[in-house]
């Protein structure tokens, strides 16, 4: 929806199944989409072509979506337990680790952009470093209560809620 004219626009009927997270670029003006079409996408919101990428994982539902805080890419949780980050830029795969066993629903960066916190319906929560192709630091494992847990760092990169 455009707020200023009240229009809408047809800028995500790209998806043929339902679109499970959305995030917003920080430094641009685009936004993600995450979707259970095994498709994740990238969307200008100003421009003639409004789609710019799409990375597919085919049979894979995407349910969270983050981008870097600095990096030009995305970070993506998917139904499997897996957690694939992308490269924007050069539509690559940069990092994909599998340490859920449940889906993971909620991603988070550190705003010093040093990590990666991924949340998972399994109640698990895993930290990966960003700095070193994402590899797993750290996982806490608690009983699984969350339908769609949150996540949240906070502006000095402290606390973890």
């Amino acid at each position: 929806l455009n707020f200023a004219s009240g229009q809408l626009a047809p800028l995500l009927r790209a998806h043929t199944d339902f679109i499970c997270a959305v995030a917003s670029d920080p430094h641009n003006r685009e936004l993600a989409t995450a979707s259970c079409d095994g498709t994740v996408r990238v969307w200008e919101l100003d421009g003639a072509a409004p789609q710019l990428v799409e990375f597919e994982v085919p049979g894979g539902c995407a349910r969270s979506v983050a981008y870097h805080p600095a990096d030009y890419s995305l970070a993506c949780g998917f139904d499997d337990g897996t957690v694939r980050v992308f490269d924007i830029g050069s539509t690559s795969l940069l990092a994909e680790h599998r340490q859920h066993r449940g889906r993971v629903l909620a991603l988070a960066h550190a705003h010093g952009a040093r990590r990666l916190f991924s949340a998972a319906s399994d109640g698990s929560l895993v930290a990966y470093d960003s700095a070193h192709e994402y590899q797993p630091c750290r996982s806490h494992a608690a009983t699984p209560g969350a339908d769609s847990p949150c996540l949240a760092v906070s502006a000095d990169d402290t606390l973890l809620a």
